[in-house]
């Protein structure tokens, strides 16, 4: 961390302001490797109970709680994979897996050769650089770039943006079907054809909307700029697809903490 501040101390003084300004805590793990295979025996215990009670009763599903934990779990596992911003926690490792700024075709198979199991304080303070750096550009904060999102970040943004686009052309189409089908049959149905014209009709504005956001998640990596397209209702499953996509990969959300961190970066010294 001293390192960091003497070689990037805009970044470094904006570190300081968010751990002592918005209780930021900056978590370090010294073996992530046991952290993450411990959790794992964990999640196979799990696995392994529910089987035995899914197979003797035919009936047995997680519990609420036990859901919950196993949520809680892959969570944590993760942050163990690499440096990472999670809601009010920066994570630190002995280690650096650069696989997050490398295309990997491999399906999430890290390339062994992209991980340095022992960084010097120089390396260190590099990376995390580039970790504030996708950070900041995803979450709007001054003073990062575009060009600094990770491409682990940048393949996963266009991929959901292109399901997003896909899927809401798909619900105009079969909105405009729906409503035009609909219609059609109100001679012979009478009044309940208004319900399937409503139900189009929803289903086209759901799919306009859902388009503009597939297309600004193409544009920017600037996360508050995927939330809404040109109408902004309440929308549907492309729009629920795209917040489960920056649910996983870093949720990433716009939380209080994050525009405190551009009102810091804005009225820095």
């Amino acid at each position: 961390m001293d390192c960091f501040a003497r070689k990037y101390p805009e970044r470094a003084q904006l570190l300081s302001a968010l751990i002592e300004q918005e209780g930021y805590d900056v978590k370090f793990h010294d073996e992530p490797d046991t952290e993450f295979q411990t959790i794992e025996r964990q999640l196979d215990e799990m696995r392994r109970d529910y089987f035995e009670w899914h197979g003797n009763s035919g009936g047995h599903t997680y519990s609420p709680a036990q859901r919950r934990l196993r949520s809680e779990l892959e969570h944590q596992q993760g942050n163990l994979i690499h440096w990472s911003f999670d809601a009010k926690t920066l994570h630190i490792h002995s280690r650096i897996n650069k696989n997050i700024d490398k295309f990997n075709w491999m399906f999430g198979a890290d390339d062994a050769d992209l991980i340095n199991h022992f960084p010097t304080n120089d390396e260190g303070a590099k990376w995390l650089n580039a970790v504030m750096g996708d950070w900041m550009s995803r979450s709007s904060i001054p003073g990062a770039s575009d060009s600094e999102e990770f491409t682990d970040s940048f393949s996963s943004r266009i991929a959901w943006g292109t399901l997003n686009v896909v899927f809401g052309a798909v619900e105009v189409v079969g909105g405009i079907a729906l409503a035009l089908g609909s219609t059609a049959l109100t001679p012979v149905s009478g009044g309940t054809s208004v319900v399937g014209i409503v139900a189009g009709g929803a289903m086209t504005l759901a799919g306009f909307e859902a388009i503009p956001q597939g297309f600004d998640m193409w544009r920017t990596p600037n996360e508050a700029s995927h939330g809404a397209g040109w109408l902004d209702p309440p929308r549907s499953f492309s729009t629920a697809m795209m917040a489960a996509a920056k649910s996983a990969a870093s949720k990433r959300g716009k939380s209080h903490a994050t525009r405190r961190a551009r009102a810091i970066w804005r009225t820095r010294p």
